[in-house]
C-alpha cells in the first residue's frame, strides 16, 4: 500500500491531464502514470462512458480483493465489502423503482439485477443482498451495518471510528441526493483526500489505514473518470 501511495499522481500531473483537450492525449498521459496505468489498459479512443465506468469498477474490485488478501483472514470480509461502495448509486436507482439501465447486463455483478422482478428480490440473488430494503434512503445505513457485522469484534478501535465519521459523508453522497456543483465536489474530494491521507500515514499499523487506502484509490479513479468523461463528451 505504501508503494502504491508513492505512485499516486501529484498535483502537477493531475493539472496536466485535466487541461488536456484531446481524449487520446489524456489516455496516453494516464498510461504513462504508474498510479493510473492499470485503470485504462482496456480503454481506447472509441470507449463509451459505460465501458469506462465498468473498467474503473473492475479495477477497484480487483484492487480491493488484493488488499484484502494481504490481511489476516479475520479482516478480509470487511475489506472486500468496500468494493460495493461504487454500486450504491445504481442500487438506490433500482430501489426507487426506476427502470434498469440498458447496460446493466454487461457487468457480471449487475446482470442478475436486469431481470424483470422487484429490485429487493433481485438484489437477494447477488453479493449486494445486504443492501436490499424497502427504504432507498436507508441504503448508506444498511451498508454501514453490514460492514460492522463483518469486522472482527474488539479490533479497529478509535482510528476506525474516526474513519467511519469521515466516510459517512462520502457514503451519503454516493447513495444519492442532489448532485453538488463542480467547485463543491472538488472541495469535498480534496478534503476527503487530506483526511484519508492523514489516517493512512498516522495509523499505519491499524486496519483503518487499509480502509483509508481503498478510499484514496477510489478518489483517484473517480477523478480520472471525470477527466475521461469530459473529454469523451467533447469528442
Amino acid at each position: 500500500m505504501q508503494a502504491w501511495h508513492g505512485r499516486r499522481p501529484d498535483a502537477g500531473l493531475w493539472d496536466q491531464m485535466e487541461r488536456t483537450q484531446l481524449f487520446s492525449q489524456l489516455l496516453e498521459s494516464a498510461r504513462h502514470s504508474a498510479g493510473l496505468a492499470s485503470a485504462v489498459t482496456t480503454l481506447g479512443s472509441s470507449s463509451t462512458v459505460h465501458e469506462m465506468d465498468q473498467a474503473l469498477r473492475t479495477v477497484f474490485r480487483r484492487h480491493a480483493a488484493a488488499v484484502a488478501d494481504w490481511h489476516p483472514r479475520s479482516w478480509r470480509p470487511a475489506l472486500r465489502w468496500v468494493d460495493t461502495l461504487p454500486d450504491l448509486p445504481l442500487v438506490r436507482h433500482l430501489l426507487e423503482g426506476r427502470p434498469a439501465p440498458h447496460w446493466l447486463d454487461r457487468d457480471p455483478r449487475y446482470a442478475p439485477l436486469a431481470e424483470r422482478r422487484g429490485a429487493a428480490a433481485a438484489l437477494a440473488a447477488t453479493t449486494l443482498a445486504p443492501l436490499a430494503g424497502d427504504d432507498a434512503a436507508g441504503l448508506p445505513e444498511r451498508w454501514r451495518r453490514h460492514w460492522h457485522r463483518l469486522q472482527p469484534r474488539g479490533e479497529g478501535g478509535p482510528p476506525l471510528r474516526r474513519l467511519e465519521q469521515i466516510l459517512w459523508r462520502c457514503w451519503q453522497g454516493l447513495a444519492g441526493g442532489e448532485p453538488a456543483s463542480e467547485p463543491d465536489s472538488r472541495l469535498r474530494r480534496d478534503g476527503l483526500d487530506v483526511e484519508l491521507t492523514r489516517i493512512f500515514r498516522r495509523q499505519a499499523q491499524s486496519p483503518a489505514a487499509s480502509f483509508a487506502h481503498l478510499g484514496l484509490v477510489w478518489l483517484d479513479l473517480q477523478r480520472l473518470r471525470g477527466a475521461l468523461v469530459r473529454r469523451a463528451a467533447l469528442g
